[in-house]
């Protein structure tokens, strides 16, 4: 079915929160120091901000869209124009299913909702953000 998708009310925090899990990360292949408290007060304000960024839409849409290496798109969405422009330039990787079972018809039906849905997204946020996973 390919990757979730993931939303975010705001770009800033959602900017944040990936700096701080690249911060962790960079301690954990020990590129950086880390001392106990910072590790602490990384991993408290990442909770703080999924508590705060994290919103009610989840999947309105899934791809299986790779990268050149193969991984899995890097991809990040953050506007509303850009959300519809990527749909349209990467039809041929997005699903709409909610299942493997799902009819063409079940699917486009789920399409439409999808972008009912997504214009309601941006219309709350417009300073959100979609992210794969």
């Amino acid at each position: 079915m390919g990757l979730h998708t993931w939303f975010y009310k705001e770009k800033e925090l959602y900017e944040e929160y990936v700096a701080l899990n690249d911060k962790l990360y960079a301690y954990e292949i020990n590129e950086i120091y880390l001392d106990d408290i910072e590790i602490l007060q990384i991993n408290h304000r990442i909770d703080e901000i999924s508590k705060i960024n994290d919103c009610r839409y989840h999947d309105l849409f899934r791809t299986h869209k790779r990268n050149s290496d193969g991984t899995y798109t890097n991809d990040v969405i953050y506007s509303k124009n850009e959300c519809f422009k990527w749909l349209k330039d990467n039809r041929e990787f997005v699903s709409y299913k909610n299942t493997v079972f799902d009819s063409e018809e079940e699917e486009r039906e789920l399409k439409r909702t999808s972008y009912k849905v997504l214009n309601k997204f941006w219309n709350e946020y417009p300073n959100g953000v979609i992210a794969f996973g």
